[in-house]
């Protein structure tokens, strides 16, 4: 079961970074619009462990995020 649930966020994360690039709106602003429209769905909660999301999720958006920044963007801001 929470290899499946690992799966479908890889899956949805990949798709939202996808209609981001294609819309031009920022993919951190579509995956917590996200979130909240999960919320409001009835049914179970899902319950991940903080192990696999620190060792299997979150690394490869930091370093998605790492690549698409711009330290000139950065400084300007």
């Amino acid at each position: 079961m929470g290899l499946v649930l690992l799966l479908a966020a890889v899956t949805v994360i990949v798709a939202v970074t996808w209609i981001a690039e294609r819309t031009g709106l920022p993919s951190a602003a579509l995956l917590a619009l996200g979130g909240i429209a999960y919320s409001f769905l009835p049914g179970p909660n899902v319950v991940l462990h903080p192990e696999p999301v620190l060792y299997c999720i979150l690394p490869p958006l930091l370093y998605y995020a790492a690549l698409e920044s711009s330290l000139v963007e950065i400084r300007r801001s």
